[in-house]
């Protein structure tokens, strides 16, 4: 949800804040997300930092639903 509710749709593998997920974990997550062609990977040349992109996958509808189902509770 906290990828879904952004205004931009790149991030730093840094960035989720550890209420989201661990930082130990991130990686492991969002390559999940990557997997799933729900975002896509980027390491810009002589960057050492991992940029991931939100695709226009249609699993994003999903969480979506959810992310409104639990605002009706």
């Amino acid at each position: 949800m906290w990828i879904a509710r952004r205004d931009k749709p790149e991030f730093f593998q840094s960035e989720p804040p550890k209420e989201v997920v661990l930082p130990s974990d991130a990686a492991k997550e969002l390559g999940r997300l990557v997997h799933l062609g729900m975002l896509e990977e980027a390491r810009p040349d002589g960057d050492r930092r991992v940029w991931y992109i939100r695709t226009d996958s249609q699993l994003w509808k999903i969480i979506d639903a959810a992310t409104k189902a639990l605002e009706l509770n």
